[in-house]
């Protein structure tokens, strides 16, 4: 619901696809994974939660986190012209 919601916003405040829209869009998936990396650190340390691997599960969020932000930073520069 939340990412249909940010699309929905995103055409209505830029309707054209300029890049300051597609450093927007970087923006949402790069907070998804921030937040998905935080709920497995948060999860990880409580005792009824056990089961899932949260280490490879944070290891993997935090590599997903290191490839975006090459993107995001690029299209920053892109959007900002430098």
């Amino acid at each position: 619901m939340a990412e249909k919601f940010a699309r929905l916003k995103l055409k209505v405040d830029d309707p054209s696809g300029s890049k300051l829209k597609l450093l927007e869009s970087w923006e949402v998936v790069a907070i998804g994974i921030h937040g998905k990396g935080s709920l497995w650190r948060a999860l990880k340390v409580v005792p009824a939660a056990s089961g899932p691997d949260y280490d490879s599960l944070i290891q993997r969020a935090d590599e997903q986190r290191e490839r975006i932000e090459v993107v995001r930073l690029e299209a920053a520069r892109e959007a900002f012209g430098s």
